[in-house]
């Protein structure tokens, strides 16, 4: 049985009865118009029970043409021009319209070739001369080998009467086509899903693609896949054509071929862009990659990187926690109870008076010593909800811990004006990231106050912002016993400038408001780049990211992990989602929870750091620190922390 989407029985179907057919067994149902609108507007949906579904197979039929075909473009500009419509860089290709085809009609395609796209969001525009075109948008961002819009009738006459001006900007045009689809070739294109991914260095990359040729006669089609690089050129600023495979193929009249093309040569590590086209078609563009272990982004830190790090640790150090815990007796269960947690962290500038940040928290009510996880959150943006605290019984054996960092959810403020990266941005103290992720250490120093927290047995997950709250957490104190960032973002961050344009321009205007050189932006931006915390994380990891992740994409997602010279092989271990954007599949929580299932009970990596930690207490045999961070012994001389405390040990 075929329903909608809505799953009422599909218009014009009936169900088929298979009592007493012989298996397998292929239904055939014919497609009437009423249900190809409904099909192509909304999809269906296979429905019965009682059988195992295979596949849905369409089958097409090649009806003879009256319109000779093969010849559907016809070429009206051909060049190289820059479009723009930057002030100072203006500029637009004109096409006279007596260099237009007089016998351009309704239903006509304006095709614009284009190359030369960069980190910055291009835009396609078609004007009738300076005026806009009834029912034109601009076409924004730019992907593939062109863009194109199909012609009214209004748009026919104001092109003939004014002539067609191209327009936009960012990117370069080519050449210009009028299309008449009545002259192409109709034919079905499709690939293999299998083959948009990460491909390992051991495999050789390929894409097949499977054509089914809708007319009565033989066609000889090219089959094109273009792979450009995903960093632009550090000169021209625009993507570059890495390699280009093709090759004609010949399909029967109403038949169906399947071709690789193997990309015998894409054997430099990396992730690029991928556009596959059949008879100048654009079919897909994909994000795909190659030995992606293989990517060296290195670790830029400073000489003095983990000095800055000992020393902002030791400031958090004297700052005592001061802890409220207010039952949630809503979300609170038999189970485990609830808390919103409030507690201190660093002051926003030397001096200043310490910041109070917050989360959610639940511990089981039984006694005895427990996992915990610790999760890190992603940017908010100062939009949408601050997020509701986890119920008593989504893991009854687990601690949990969800804290909100200064200025986000829980603890939203106006002061940071929601633009984290911007905020403080030059001040080596004062920067947003700097004190967020001694947040995040604070959020360490919390649960090894709880006596139910298995100071072995703690745990951290994040996505994106989050991702790289759980990366520097675990680089800068060695706590956890696994970790799972995902979707990861604030890495490689001069890499990252060459792939998209967020936070790149949050820097460059940053950079243009205090007169740095490139230099010296890079050197400030390496002392917060998640990539430059890995070196010292030690315990098991668990990553997943993303191919079409526009916002943080897959090169910058594998710079940590690359660099994660103190975790064994076989204790880490990377997923990427070949279709997914800036998100995680359905069962990424459960997948490295059963990670982090494989290490409760083990003991924690060794490591020769120790962590800064603070005593909720005022004892006298209270853990002691010397002014680096470092944990000291009885007999150790000088200015030591103890208690949240700096004192004099003589």
């Amino acid at each position: 049985m075929l329903n909608d989407k809505g799953w009422a029985q599909l218009v014009d179907t009936e169900a088929i009865p298979l009592n007493g057919v012989d298996m397998p067994y292929e239904a055939t149902i014919t497609v009437t118009e009423a249900m190809a609108e409904e099909i192509k507007a909304n999809g269906f949906i296979v429905k019965g029970a009682g059988y195992t579904f295979t596949s849905v197979v369409l089958k097409h039929k090649a009806y003879p043409s009256d319109t000779e075909k093969g010849n559907a473009a016809t070429t009206v500009w051909e060049g190289e021009e820059a479009i723009s419509w930057v002030t100072g860089s203006n500029n637009s290709i004109e096409i006279k319209s007596t260099d237009l085809p007089e016998n351009m009609k309704e239903g006509d395609k304006v095709r614009v070739y284009i190359t030369g796209l960069g980190v910055e969001q291009a835009t396609g525009r078609l004007l009738a001369n300076w005026t806009a075109l009834d029912g034109f948008s601009n076409i924004t961002p730019l992907k593939g080998n062109y863009y194109e819009y199909t012609l009214s009738a209004a748009n026919v006459n104001a092109l003939k009467e004014s002539g067609l001006r191209v327009s936009g900007n960012r990117y370069t045009a080519t050449r210009v086509d009028i299309i008449d689809p009545a002259k192409e070739y109709l034919i079905i294109s499709q690939i293999d899903d299998n083959d948009i991914k990460a491909w390992e260095k051991d495999e050789t990359p390929n894409l097949t693609m499977t054509m089914t040729n809708v007319e009565a006669e033989d066609v000889t089609v090219p089959y094109t896949i273009t792979i450009y690089r995903d960093m632009v050129d550090e000169e021209t600023g625009t993507h570059s054509v890495y390699r280009t495979y093709t090759t004609d193929v010949t399909l029967p009249a109403g038949g169906t071929t399947t071709v690789t093309i193997d990309m015998t040569d894409l054997d430099e590590p990396g992730f690029y862009q991928l556009i596959a086209s059949v008879d100048g078609n654009d079919v897909c563009t994909y994000n795909i990659g190659y030995d992606p272990t293989g990517i060296v982004s290195p670790d830029d830190s400073q000489p003095d990187f983990w000095k800055y790090w000992d020393e902002a640790k030791a400031e958090l150090a004297t700052v005592a926690m001061d802890i409220t815990m207010t039952e949630q007796p809503e979300y609170s269960t038999e189970a485990r109870k609830v808390y919103l947690v409030e507690m201190k962290s660093v002051a926003d500038e030397a001096g200043g008076e310490p910041v109070t940040i917050k989360g959610y928290y639940a511990e089981p009510t039984a006694e005895g010593v427990y996992p915990t996880l610790i999760q890190y959150q992603g940017t908010d943006n100062g939009t949408g909800s601050v997020g509701s605290p986890m119920n008593g019984d989504d893991r009854k054996d687990w601690c949990e811990f969800i804290l909100s960092t200064r200025g986000q959810k829980l603890c939203r403020d106006d002061k940071y004006g929601y633009d984290f990266y911007s905020y403080g941005w030059g001040d080596m103290r004062e920067h947003y990231y700097r004190n967020a992720y001694l947040d995040c250490v604070r959020a360490i120093d919390f649960i090894k106050s709880r006596e139910k927290a298995d100071k072995d047995a703690i745990f951290a997950a994040g996505g994106s912002q989050g991702g790289c709250f759980t990366y520097v957490a675990a680089g800068l104190t060695q706590a956890f016993r696994a970790i799972a960032p995902s979707i990861t973002g604030h890495a490689d961050f001069t890499d990252g400038m060459r792939i998209v344009n967020w936070p790149r321009q949050k820097f460059l205007d940053a950079q243009a408001a205090l007169g740095y050189t490139d230099e010296e932006r890079d050197v400030f931006n390496s002392y917060y780049d998640t990539m430059n915390f890995a070196s010292r994380v030690n315990c098991p990891v668990i990553t997943c990211f993303s191919l079409q992740d526009t916002t943080d994409p897959a090169h910058t997602n594998i710079a940590p992990y690359n660099l994660l010279v103190n975790v064994d092989d076989e204790d880490k271990e990377y997923i990427i989602n070949p279709f997914l954007g800036h998100s995680t599949p359905a069962d990424w929580t459960q997948t490295y929870m059963d990670f982090f299932e494989k290490y409760i009970g083990t003991p924690l990596p060794p490591t020769g750091i120790e962590t800064i930690t603070t005593d909720n207490g005022n004892g006298e045999n209270a853990p002691m620190y010397n002014i680096a961070g470092m944990k000291v012994g009885k007999d150790y001389k000088g200015i030591v922390i103890q208690n949240g405390k700096k004192r004099v040990k003589k």
